[in-house]
C-alpha cells in the first residue's frame, strides 16, 4: 500500500492556511452598531477578494486531499480510486467524531473551478440586473437587488451571517473554520498562522 502522509500533510495545511485568511477576513469586520436597522456598512478592501480567493482554494485542496469519497472521472482508474478512498477513510478513522459539512462543501470549489463559466452564465441570463462583487457588507439587508439575488454576489461577505457567497454558493466561514480546528486538535497538529505555499491540486 503506497504510503500518502505527503498528501494527507497537504490538506492539513490547506486547513491551517483556511484559519489564518478567515481571521484576515473576520479582522475587517466593521463596529457593531447599537441601533437597529441602517445605517449599514460596505467595505471595499483589496485583501478580501485575495483572502477569499485564497480561501476557496484552500477550501478545495483540503477536500482534495482529505474529503472526496465521491465520484471522479472514469480517467482516474480504479487503482487510483481505491487508493483515494483508502486514504479518506484513514482519515475519518483518525478523527470520526469531527462534522466537516463545511469542508466537504464542494459547491465554492465548483465556483471557482468554473469562475468564468458561472460569470458568462450570470451575464447571459440577467445582463441588466445589479451585482455586487468583492465587497463586504455588515448586513446582508444592506443590499437589495431583487429575486435571484445570491447568485449576483460575487465573492461578497455579509458580517452578520458569517458567509461568504460566490454564484450562489455560500459558506459560514466561523462553521468552516471551527470544523479545521477540531480536525487539527484531534490530529494533534498545531497552527500555523503563516499561509503555507499554494500546492499543485
Amino acid at each position: 500500500m503506497v504510503d500518502q502522509t505527503a498528501i494527507i500533510e497537504v490538506g492539513i495545511k490547506a486547513i491551517q492556511a483556511m484559519d489564518y485568511l478567515i481571521g484576515k477576513i473576520l479582522d475587517l469586520r466593521p463596529p457593531i452598531s447599537d441601533q437597529v436597522g441602517p445605517p449599514y456598512l460596505l467595505i471595499s478592501n483589496p485583501t478580501l477578494p485575495e483572502a477569499v480567493e485564497a480561501l476557496c482554494h484552500y477550501q478545495a485542496l483540503a477536500y482534495s486531499c482529505l474529503f472526496d469519497d465521491g465520484a471522479r472521472p472514469a480517467s482516474e482508474g480504479t487503482h487510483f480510486k481505491k487508493l483515494r478512498l483508502a486514504r479518506v477513510a484513514e482519515f475519518r478513522r483518525r478523527c470520526p467524531q469531527v462534522e466537516i459539512n463545511h469542508l466537504r462543501n464542494r459547491g465554492f470549489r465548483n465556483a471557482i473551478a468554473h469562475f468564468d463559466e458561472r460569470y458568462l452564465k450570470l451575464l447571459e441570463q440577467q445582463p441588466n440586473d445589479p451585482r455586487f462583487q468583492d465587497l463586504a457588507l455588515s448586513h446582508r439587508s444592506a443590499i437589495n437587488i431583487g429575486p435571484g439575488s445570491e447568485s449576483r454576489l460575487i465573492r461578497v461577505i455579509c458580517y452578520d451571517e458569517n458567509r461568504v457567497y460566490l454564484f450562489g454558493e455560500s459558506i459560514n466561514i466561523v462553521e468552516l473554520r471551527a470544523e479545521g480546528e477540531a480536525i487539527i486538535r484531534a490530529l494533534g497538529y498545531e497552527f500555523d498562522r503563516n499561509i503555507p505555499k499554494r500546492e499543485a491540486e
